[in-house]
């Protein structure tokens, strides 16, 4: 997706969709792309985004891609599908593997923090720094981000944010996430709903994916579903969750959850409607999980993109999240359930959303499944037309295109 910003005293951004067809035809030859990320191999948003997302949708259409990142155990490779992990084996290579000379000659991609790009010995052809947040970039970030020739960002959102903060409008480009289609998807249902005479429901699965952390709003989350539902009505909320190393308090999510039933609740956990933490999955078992899912719901306090809602929708799920930051790139009335929120920190940028809404958008998933079955067909649909493979890939051709085309030429070589 390229985009164009008008000097203006607001800084509007506009942008328009890639002319490309849906199934990208073309291969890009001009130049070698080096896209690193210098993070280790887990699932966390950044590896996903570009190891699992960006590879395997640009080696078909990319003549020469490196992915420069220290190489994945076998162990951790044997939890991905096997197009993943040949796609990543075929491209995955060590900063030393490439010399001072082919990265000069590259395109290169710096994802994440841009103050771990690389000190280059030579400038390369160009230098895309990849970078999201979900509020105000650091000053630190916002100078090391000043090295690079264009700055790649997920969504309107951040180029307007960024802009206001001093980066100047030329470099901002939008280059949105892709999701993997193929592998998260709908699967026919086995589950036992509501019936037409308003019998009890048998099973209701929410489902929520994030890093256990205040600004996931997983404080939000369980208020609501605990204060919302009785046991009886036989709901279970499934967190696929893990406390990072920054986070304080204890290292086991069901000691929070134990402690916040006795603190919020006054009550102990057996008499709450259930809660289960789901144990580490492989990608084709995650993707399980979705499809065996009746909804996601994620009441975050901002988020750069949300590649679980992304992998929900794909997967006919309907979605419950924060209208805010990332998400409000892709979610509308039509194809999910936004959540609304109570205020916005100034200095934080990050959002409060609303327990009693949530609540209330929990209740109407629960109670009208198939009102919730058709907005979880059309969030797939328009995933399909907007964030797939081909469609994303388009459009980072677009954008490798237009920096050869518009690389001077005392640049070149």
């Amino acid at each position: 997706l390229t985009s164009e910003m008008a000097n203006s005293e607001t800084s509007h951004l506009y942008f328009t969709l890639s002319n490309r067809p849906q199934m990208v035809d073309s291969l890009f030859t001009a130049r070698p792309i080096e896209w690193r990320i210098p993070i280790g191999c887990d699932f966390s948003g950044f590896f996903v985004e570009v190891a699992l997302g960006f590879i395997p949708a640009l080696r078909p259409v990319i003549a020469e891609l490196y992915l420069l990142q220290t190489r994945c155990p076998d162990s951790f490779l044997g939890l991905l599908p096997s197009e993943e992990a040949e796609a990543y084996l075929g491209s995955q290579v060590a900063d030393a593997d490439r010399s001072v000379a082919e990265t000069a000659a590259s395109i290169v991609i710096e994802h994440g923090n841009p103050c771990l790009m690389r000190k280059f010995e030579r400038r390369p052809f160009h230098v895309v720094a990849r970078v999201m947040s979900e509020g105000l970039l650091p000053q630190d970030q916002l100078q090391c981000a000043a090295q690079a020739d264009s700055l790649w960002v997920p969504t309107r959102w951040h180029a307007k944010l960024f802009a206001g903060q001093g980066v100047p409008t030329h470099k901002l480009h939008i280059v949105p996430e892709v999701v993997d289609t193929r592998l998260f998807k709908p699967t026919p249902p086995v589950r036992v709903g509501v019936d037409n005479a308003g019998g009890v429901q048998a099973s209701f699965t929410f489902l929520s994916v994030f890093k256990w952390e205040r600004r996931k709003g997983w404080d939000v989350l369980l208020s609501a579903y605990w204060r919302e539902f009785q046991r009886s009505e036989g709901t279970v909320l499934k967190l696929r969750t893990y406390k990072p190393s920054w986070e304080p308090g204890p290292d086991r999510i069901q000691d929070w959850l134990v402690g916040f039933a006795r603190r919020q609740m006054k009550t102990a956990m057996s008499e709450l409607p259930r809660v289960e933490v789901l144990p580490e999955l492989s990608r084709s078992d995650l993707a399980a999980t979705y499809s065996r899912s009746d909804a996601f719901v994620l009441p975050s306090r901002g988020e750069g993109w949300c590649l679980p809602c992304m992998e929900a929708m794909a997967s006919a799920l309907p979605i419950i999240v924060t209208n805010y930051s990332g998400p409000a790139a892709f979610i509308n009335d039509e194809n999910s359930f936004p959540l609304k929120m109570t205020s916005v920190d100034q200095y934080t940028l990050q959002a409060e959303p609303s327990t009693a809404h949530l609540r209330r958008q929990m209740r109407h998933v629960f109670s009208h499944p198939a009102d919730a079955a058709a907005v979880g067909r059309r969030a797939r649909a328009d995933i399909l037309e907007r964030f797939s493979a081909e469609r994303v890939a388009g459009h980072v051709l677009d954008e490798l295109e237009r920096i050869t085309a518009a690389t001077p030429d005392s640049r070149r070589g």
